[in-house]
Parts: C-alpha cells; sequence; structure tokens
C-alpha cells in the first residue's frame, strides 16, 4: 500500500478506536454496495472493494432507516459464496497470497485479511466446502486485530470506492 493510501487507511482505524465516533452510512452507498455484492474476484483489491460493500450492508442492516433496503440473506450469502471462492482458490501464489483468512467455527466466524484490513462475519452459512476448509490443516486460526471495521464502514467503503475500484467491473 503506497504512503498516501497508508495514510488514508490509518485515519480510518483511529476512528474506529474512537468511542464518539459514528460512521456516515448514505443511501446512494448501500444502493450502490447492494450491486456490487454480487461481483466477480479478479485482485486483492476487488475482493477488498467486495468485502468493503459486505460490511457497508452489514452496518446498514442495524439501522431503521435501512431495515426494508438490505436483507441478511444478501450479506450472508455473499459471504459464503466469497468464502467458497477464497478455498478454492488458495493456492498462496498470485493476488491469493495478499489474502488471509480462516473460520472460527466455535465463534461460527470468518476473518479475512486483505490490504492491511482484517474483515469479521459472525454468523456465516456453512457450506460442505466451509466445513471441509475448517477442519483441515489450512484453517490456521489466529486472533481478532481488534479493529470493528463496521463502526467505520461508510468510511471504509468510500475509501474503497475513491482509491482502490480497478478497472474490472465484472
Amino acid at each position: 500500500m503506497d504512503a498516501k493510501l497508508q495514510v488514508k487507511r490509518n485515519q480510518i482505524v483511529d476512528f474506529s478506536k474512537d468511542e464518539n465516533f459514528v460512521t456516515v452510512i448514505k443511501l446512494e452507498d448501500v444502493v450502490f454496495a447492494k450491486q456490487l455484492v454480487q461481483r466477480k474476484i479478479y485482485s486483492a483489491e476487488d475482493l477488498f472493494y467486495l468485502l468493503s460493500a459486505i460490511n457497508l450492508l452489514n452496518a446498514a442492516i442495524k439501522r431503521d432507516e435501512f431495515k426494508g433496503v438490505v436483507s441478511y440473506r444478501e450479506i450472508k450469502g455473499n459471504i459464503s459464496r466469497v468464502l467458497n471462492y477464497l478455498i478454492s482458490i488458495r493456492s498462496g501464489k498470485g493476488w491469493n497470497s495478499k489474502v488471509e483468512f480462516f473460520i472460527n467455527l466455535a465463534e461460527k466466524c470468518a476473518y479475512i485479511k486483505v490490504l492491511e484490513f482484517q474483515f469479521s462475519f459472525h454468523s456465516i452459512a456453512i457450506t460442505r466446502d466451509i466445513d471441509d476448509f475448517v477442519i483441515s490443516r489450512h484453517n490456521q486460526v489466529k486472533e481478532w486485530e481488534g479493529i470493528r471495521l463496521q463502526k467505520v464502514a461508510g468510511e471504509l467503503f468510500r475509501f474503497a470506492t475513491q482509491n482502490l475500484l480497478t478497472s474490472r467491473l465484472n
């Protein structure tokens, strides 16, 4: 991550630690995020962009003004899709070597670290591939890094859309 993006990343992390900070979630961002969650992944940046969109939807659904706009099915189904995809390509080569992910089955929580941010998603749907991965040697459970990304979901999504959107919008 270049120096300019690192400064912006650090600002987002600082916001997440501020007890008084309240993320700004805009309806137009939620609508855009809903369109992006079906996106294919071709790079670490694409994965970050997609996870930022899902994270925004996950934060938005907890607010009254977005109750009828977002569904948990959109969130949970897409997390399972992303996890199944990551499991299928985990070679440790190419762009996916920049991605770490594991599933803590006791917490029913998936953790995906990409571009220096660790996303966490609770109450994930367990597919057969996910279940096989959980008990494999590849699932190396680590400690959560403690940065609450839903707390900064709006800012993180705008960071992704303004700085990391790749030209491949398939």
